[in-house]
């Protein structure tokens, strides 16, 4: 009964880590160049990186969904960290260098 609850907990883990990983790719891809730059980081980088533990998280899936381990590994838990890091760190400081948005600011189009 307890191996059997410890596989379903590395199971939902390791699909969190592998969500989390593809969501920190795309939301990479949607910031500009230029508010990375502005926080002195590099996009090309953070994409590549953010991939990286991707395919990691996805390769490290557990039975039934993969072959892998789960989460308990040296690359899986530094896929786990760069993951993290993105989200606490890098995409803070990215945010704060967006410029505004246009949407709903630009020129009346009539109305009442």
């Amino acid at each position: 009964m307890f191996a059997s609850l410890q596989h379903l907990l590395v199971l939902v883990i390791s699909v969190a880590v592998f969500v989390a990983a593809v969501v920190a790719v795309f939301d990479a891809l949607r910031h500009t160049n230029g508010a990375y730059v502005a926080a002195g980081k590099n996009k090309a980088v953070w994409v590549g990186i953010l991939c990286v533990a991707g395919a990691i998280a996805f390769v490290s899936l557990p039975p039934p969904l993969g072959g892998g381990r789960g989460f308990i590994g040296l690359l899986s838990i530094a896929s786990i960290i760069a993951v993290l890091y993105y989200f606490v760190d890098v995409r803070k400081k990215v945010k704060g260098n967006e410029p505004p948005s246009s949407y709903g600011r630009g020129p009346s189009r009539g109305g009442w």
